[in-house]
This record gives structure tokens, C-alpha cells and sequence, in this order.
């Protein structure tokens, strides 16, 4: 036990901990740097559940800190997507008129995570929560985006251009208030 743990015994006041009316006993625990609590506690989770089959009745091992209050947030984080996006394709129905519009916002979503990758990569993150918030918040940046662009081809092409010229001069009349926007969020 010595290579794991250091031990002693001392004298200490009488005091039960409870979590939800449960007398509690608290095992506290760090993780490496760079990894996350979530990881740690997946591989763990085999040899928990194993523990908990021998343990008496009345017994049990339940994870908790981080990575019970992480587990909290992206539940109600994914409880309100199937909301979110309802509601996303319902204005962008509204704003576009068309379904092919609409097709082509979709389409270009997935497009973010070339970069989200990317940047993972480099910082040497891993993807957890306030990740996953980023990427939430950086698809409706791009679905902004893409519709203001859209709309500009457009009106290009209402006033006489060819498609592939109605992409271009949209592309170089929006570019700059698409960019700075995008920054000013950014560094928001």
C-alpha cells in the first residue's frame, strides 16, 4: 500500500458525511495533466462496475466531482439540441424560402469541424465540454454567415450577373464585414 498511498492514523471528531441522505465515504483523486476526469473515469468504469457486483447490498461506488457535475452539464446541454435545431431549420426556412437554401446552410456546417480538429490538434486539448459549447456557438456563426452570403449572391444575380460572377462579387463585397465580425466575436 506504501507505493500507492501514504497511510496514518489519527484521531478525528465524529463526523458522517451524507450525499442524498446516504452516510458517504469521499475517495478525492487527481488526473495527469493533459487528460480529462471524463477519459479517466470511462476506463475505470469496467472495474467499478465489477466492484459494485461483490460489494454487500446497501454498498456502492458512484463516480462524482467533475465528472458527475460534467456528465450534469452536457445532459442539459444535449437535452435542448433536438429544440435547437428545430428551431434553427425553422428560421432558416423562414429567412431562405427555398429548401435548397436551406440545404446548402447544411451543408456548409459540417465544414466547421476541420477547423475544430485542427485547433484541438495543436492546442493538444481534448474535446470536453466548453468545446462542444465552441462548436455549438461556431455553427451558428457559420449558418449566419452562409445565409448572409447567400442572400448576396442573390441579389447579385437579380441584378443581371452570371451565377459564377454573382458568387465572386458577393464573396468580395461580403468577405470584409463577414471577417470582421467573425473577429470581433471571436475575441469577444
Amino acid at each position: 500500500m506504501s507505493q500507492l498511498a501514504s497511510l496514518s492514523f489519527e484521531q478525528e471528531t465524529p463526523l458522517i458525511w451524507r450525499r442524498d441522505r446516504v452516510p458517504t465515504l469521499t475517495v478525492r483523486a487527481d488526473v495527469a495533466p493533459g487528460v480529462l476526469p471524463e477519459s479517466v473515469a470511462t476506463r475505470l468504469e469496467p472495474g467499478i462496475e465489477e466492484l459494485n457486483a461483490r460489494l454487500p447490498p446497501g454498498y456502492r461506488v458512484v463516480p462524482g466531482g467533475t465528472v458527475e457535475e460534467s456528465a450534469k452539464s452536457q445532459a442539459s446541454v444535449f437535452a435542448v439540441v433536438p429544440v435547437m435545431i428545430l428551431l434553427m431549420l425553422s428560421f432558416l426556412m423562414i429567412q431562405l424560402h427555398s429548401f435548397s437554401r436551406m440545404g446548402l446552410v447544411i451543408a456548409v456546417l459540417p465544414m466547421c469541424m476541420i477547423g475544430v480538429v485542427g485547433g484541438l490538434l495543436l492546442a493538444g486539448k481534448p474535446l470536453g465540454f466548453v468545446a462542444i459549447l465552441g462548436i455549438l456557438a461556431l455553427l451558428g456563426m457559420i449558418a449566419r454567415n452562409a445565409v448572409l452570403l447567400i442572400e448576396q449572391i442573390d441579389f447579385e444575380r437579380k441584378a443581371g450577373l452570371k451565377p459564377w460572377d454573382a458568387v465572386i462579387t458577393a464573396t468580395l463585397s461580403r468577405f470584409r464585414p463577414i471577417f470582421l465580425t467573425a473577429i470581433s466575436t471571436v475575441l469577444a
